[in-house]
């Protein structure tokens, strides 16, 4: 018993030894197992050095000047002429209107309307009443009624004639591309090249099929033989070489046979493509020519209607004369009516305002006001416009185009109007900027400022992106560091610096953070103002994030 008390001793005090040899070992060991964990770090001492202040920046091109087109009353668009991109020049054609609703003056001409009706009464009942006993004012009234239905035909049939001419100038755009059609199909089918005769090619090939049967005959009867010929050697030798160069003629055959299939299959499959050519072209040309039929039969029946129909203006002009004619008689006659009188100043007014209004309306063709590259259409042929709503945007190339990106303070301070920048991005000996505006940026108006520069070149165009480097100051600084070692967050601009801590067990490092004022930057330093003391080190990388206050470890 005493013994086993013995041993189990020994064995605690063992066990204790290597637990607390364990424990040494740890605590002396913890610094290096630990720093295996920490972000490992690259550090470096304040200097000082020279800042080339260069200011770079994205932006895209865009016009110095757009023009917006609008159209002044509500109309619908029945044919737009040009596509975004399309380069016009002034006056040029950008789009068909149809007469659209002005509803003031669609109000002033059914007033006007209703007033001319009234009067016109008034000097028929006048001339009636009086013309029993004036044959010449009967006779006045008379024409006056024949020139009012005169006018009322003419208006009528204006209306079909304006109708047909918009039928014709679609029809005629559409004969266009029918046209543009049917060339392309032309011109597909010559590049097809022609029909071959398959018939030909399938007698050939009977034929070569006949002669590889009779060469096959030939070639059994030769082995026939072979096999008759009782050792004759001489007999045998002969009959082998004729049995080989006919396997070989029937090899030939064979090959010259399913070229000539392959051939057939190819010429087949080649006139198969000809003729869905020969279709699509005859359906292109049959279209065209069905529309090209059709506007010249409009063409006609618009030359007949303007031959057989009175213009409006000279059928208002007649009832003018005539209403004139009538008044004039009445007068002479010496009949006064007031109300008539009143109607007659009324009738004046109201055509006034009606001719004012119809001085400002649109016609149904809408050009171009200037030269210019469209960017923007906003709505197509059936869509209806309303008033002072834009159609189409047309940007003004030759004003010449800008570029703007937004800086900050300290860059801006770096560059002036004027100064002249490189085009980065663009392989064109001819790209070149000039700084032309700097203002504060509406979004972060005081910390950042916007460039505007004027951009010209022969490769540059509307929409493109384009880097632009301006500036080209240096200046020497006391404290500069990698600009990858300046941070920024919504509480400023900061640099992380490695402190010591010294500990019983070794020194350790951390992360610390400290606020700098930027004073300058290129692509490689930043000039700082700060706190720092020369002796500090400023840590530059990190494996890993760091913060203020983390414990690091410097790379080995």
């Amino acid at each position: 018993m005493e013994e086993q008390n013995k041993t189990r001793k020994k064995h605690i005090r063992n066990l204790a030894v290597v637990f607390f040899t364990a424990l040494l070992i740890l605590t002396f060991c913890s610094n290096t197992i630990m720093n295996l964990a920490l972000p490992q770090v690259t550090v470096t001492k304040l200097k000082s050095g020279t800042i080339y202040n260069k200011v770079r920046g994205n932006g895209k091109v865009e016009a110095v000047h757009n023009y917006e087109v609008k159209l002044d009353s509500q109309k619908k668009i029945v044919h737009m002429y040009i596509s975004e991109g399309d380069t016009v020049s002034e006056n040029q054609l950008l789009f068909l209107c149809e007469d659209g609703k002005n509803e003031e003056l669609e109000s002033k001409e059914e007033a006007l309307d209703n007033l001319q009706l009234q009067y016109q009464k008034s000097l028929l009942e006048m001339g009636n009443e009086y013309g029993t006993a004036n044959l010449t004012i009967q006779n006045a009234r008379d024409e006056l009624l024949a020139a009012m239905e005169k006018k009322k035909q003419a208006e009528a049939g204006q209306g079909e004639i304006s109708a047909l001419k918009q039928s014709i100038q679609v029809k005629s755009e559409e004969v266009g591309k029918l046209k543009a059609n049917v060339e392309e199909a032309q011109k597909k089918l010559a590049d097809g090249g022609s029909k071959e005769d398959c018939t030909v090619m399938e007698a050939e090939i009977q034929a070569m099929e006949r002669e590889l049967e009779g060469l096959h005959t030939a070639l059994g009867d030769l082995q026939a033989d072979l096999q008759l010929a009782n050792g004759n050697t001489a007999e045998e030798t002969r009959l082998a070489r004729e049995i080989r160069d006919k396997e070989k003629e029937i090899s030939y055959k064979e090959e010259d046979l399913n070229t000539k299939k392959e051939a057939m299959q190819a010429a087949i499959k080649d006139n198969a493509d000809i003729e869905k050519l020969e279709k699509e072209a005859e359906e292109a040309n049959a279209a065209y020519e069905s529309k090209s039929l059709e506007v010249e039969t409009e063409k006609e029946r618009l030359a007949l209607l303007e031959a057989d129909t009175m213009g409006v203006e000279d059928a208002e002009k007649l009832v003018k004369e005539k209403e004139l004619a009538l008044k004039e008689l009445l007068l002479a006659a010496r009949i006064q009516n007031l109300d008539f009188q009143y109607l007659g100043e009324q009738l004046s007014k109201q055509e006034a305002e009606v001719d004012r209004l119809k001085e400002n309306e649109n016609g149904n063709e809408v050009h171009s006001p200037v030269a210019g590259v469209i960017s923007e259409i906003r709505y197509t042929a059936g869509d209806t416009v309303s008033q002072e709503e834009t159609v189409v945007t047309i940007n003004m190339v030759d004003e010449g185009y800008t570029v703007s990106f937004p800086v900050t303070v300290e860059q801006s301070r770096y560059v002036s109007v004027g100064n002249e920048a490189t085009v980065l991005n663009v392989w064109d000996e001819s790209a070149a900027a000039e700084l032309i505006n700097i203002k504060a940026n509406p979004e972060d108006p005081n910390r950042s400022r916007i460039l505007t520069f004027r951009v010209q070149g022969e490769e540059i165009t509307q929409e493109q992106s384009l880097a632009i480097s301006v500036g080209d100051m240096q200046e020497d600084y006391e404290a500069i560091v990698p600009v990858n070692a300046v941070y920024e967050d919504n509480q400023g601009k900061f640099v992380y610096v490695l402190r010591v801590k010294t500990t019983p067990l070794g020194n350790r490092y951390l992360a610390e953070r400290r606020l700098v004022e930027v004073l300058a930057s290129d692509d490689t330093y930043a000039a700082i103002s700060s706190d720092l003391s020369p002796d500090e080190y400023v840590i530059t990388e990190s494996i890993q994030p760091i913060d203020d206050g983390m414990k690091v470890r410097l790379v080995d």
